[in-house]
């Protein structure tokens, strides 16, 4: 079982890469702990895209369509392709966002998934919309950044494939326990804090499936984001839960999405 997450197991300083490309700011030069030996880099986030083998999109919107579109016709928003029965509450899968906000994204994403598969396939946004519940580390960011007061944007509620879970994670995450082992198709995840992200994708680990796609906001390029934040916390999750997955897109740091091809471990 899941039970909770786990303790991360503490790494040493990121290693030194034989190219560094000067931050716009000069607020640092060193190469940083990934896969990729990515560069914080200050918005230069071509030379990132090449050595993630994806192409940066020109804008946010593009960026999200293509995230959209790509888990639509993938294999998790057809339950029995992966030899699961369908839930009638979610029959092309889960759609999820953790993070909702303003609801900019919720509303764009809900659009086009209602486009493509039908107003029967709904968005899940999860958030307390109380801003951030304890201040971001290497940010400026302190707790109740972020928030709207509590208030769910009116703009969301006009929406009719979407729905909100209002609370923190720990108390609405509980929701998903309702569609049983249905995969998830798609999570747009934007929840900038490292341990709110290990609460989010340890809770969804077990319904990755290959196809699955998952969008990041605030991943990469800033200070810190090797150290804490939602690249470590995917990092960390994805190894503990053998989760195999390619970078599928980026547009600076704002999102990055990556595709889920395997999951070793047994849930």
């Amino acid at each position: 079982g899941r039970g909770g997450a786990p303790r991360p197991s503490p790494f040493g300083p990121p290693p030194i890469a034989q190219h560094t490309v000067p931050s716009r700011s000069g607020i640092a030069r060193y190469a940083a702990y990934t896969r990729f030996r990515l560069l914080y880099v200050n918005k230069a986030s071509w030379w990132w895209g090449h050595h993630a083998q994806v192409e940066p999109v020109m804008s946010w919107t593009e960026m999200m369509v293509a995230a959209v579109d790509a888990a639509a016709r993938s294999p998790a928003a057809s339950p029995t392709q992966h030899g699961l029965l369908p839930v009638e509450a979610a029959p092309h899968g889960l759609w999820l966002e953790f993070g909702v906000g303003s609801g900019k994204s919720t509303a764009a994403i809900s659009v086009r998934l209602k486009a493509l598969l039908g107003a029967e396939t709904m968005l899940h946004g999860f958030d307390s919309f109380q801003g951030l519940p304890t201040s971001w580390a290497h940010t400026k960011l302190g707790p109740g950044t972020f928030s709207t007061g509590g208030v769910v944007p009116e703009h969301l509620t006009r929406l009719e494939n979407v729905r909100v879970h209002v609370g923190l994670f720990s108390a609405t995450l509980q929701d998903l326990d309702a569609f049983g082992p249905a995969p998830v198709a798609f999570a747009h995840v934007d929840v900038d804090l490292y341990a709110s992200a290990v609460e989010v994708l340890s809770k969804i680990a077990c319904q990755l499936y290959p196809g699955t796609v998952l969008v990041f906001d605030e991943i990469v390029n800033y200070i810190g984001f090797e150290i804490s934040g939602e690249y470590r916390a995917w990092e960390y999750v994805s190894s503990l839960y053998q989760i195999s997955w390619d970078y599928a897109g980026l547009f600076w740091q704002q999102a990055v999405p990556v595709m889920v091809s395997e999951r070793g471990r047994v849930c």
